[in-house]
């Protein structure tokens, strides 16, 4: 079944400077298998002329915000009205105890936890949470879930499309995105691997610091010639695992483990 809506009128949009836009600006949008399952039951249950007109308005940058929360997005969208719209779709959040286990259940192997540090979802995401799909991907939420301030008013309509083809790429760019929608916020789940790793948070972490102009004489005494010319040394950045610690989980010698998870990071 595809949701139809009212025409309205085709007057020109207002445009829209630094709005938020797509990156691709033809084709396919949703470039990770988690972007395009975002969108595939939308785009199944939606009459045509909306998704192409939400495209539309989502290729020119006619969105001024968005706002993911648990449970709610929200979002402000320029149309032809010298208003904006102001919109927002509703979602039913995993309770925290739910999330409690399948957060468990997901830290217990290290290939998921080494993709999501790589901000990439790790296929199967619903088996490692042991939650059913729907608990984690959100079938389409119906009309009555949606809400816009057009002449569509519960309905679904092309300011609500465009907004959903923005999620898409944000969902590209940042998986835990979906988590915090679904209830679970980014920054508990990388609490919970730094408490179960042992690691402590980088406020907490000692560095020493060397003053400019700094020279090894005072310390060995005598005319020292340094080593090596810092300033002339390329930067060499930390991989996450370097940062966080071999998981405690994994075996010392388990080097098929370790090198699965370091491939990610090379």
């Amino acid at each position: 079944m595809r949701y139809a809506f009212r025409s309205s009128r085709s007057d020109p949009l207002i445009p829209v400077r630094n709005g938020i836009s797509t990156r691709t600006p033809r084709g396919q949008i949703g470039q990770t298998w988690w972007g395009r399952r975002w969108l595939e039951p939308f785009e199944e249950s939606v009459a045509r002329p909306v998704l192409d007109n939400g495209r539309k308005y989502a290729r020119k940058g006619q969105i001024l915000s968005i706002t993911v929360t648990p449970g709610d997005v929200r979002a402000v969208v320029q149309g032809s009205r010298e208003e904006p719209y102001e919109c927002n779709a509703q979602y039913k959040t995993v309770p925290d105890d739910e999330w409690t286990v399948a957060l468990e259940k997901l830290s217990a192997s290290s290939l998921p936890v080494a993709h999501l540090l790589a901000n990439r979802m790790p296929e199967n995401i619903e088996e490692y949470l042991g939650l059913e799909p729907h608990r984690f991907f959100p079938d389409f939420a119906p009309p009555a879930d949606c809400f816009c301030e057009c002449i569509n008013g519960g309905r679904f309509c092309k300011h609500l499309a465009a907004v959903y083809y923005i999620l898409a790429e944000r969902f590209d760019e940042d998986p835990f995105l979906l988590f915090k929608l679904r209830g679970l916020d980014t920054q508990v789940i990388r609490d919970h691997w730094r408490e179960q790793w042992g690691i402590k948070p980088e406020s907490e972490t000692t560095v020493a610091t060397v003053e400019e102009g700094a020279t090894p004489q005072p310390f060995y005494g005598g005319d020292v010639e340094p080593l090596i010319d810092l300033e002339q040394q390329p930067i060499q950045r930390l991989d996450v695992l370097n940062r966080l610690g071999m998981p405690t989980f994994l075996p010392a010698r388990d080097e098929t483990s370790i090198g699965a998870l370091r491939r990610f990071y090379d």
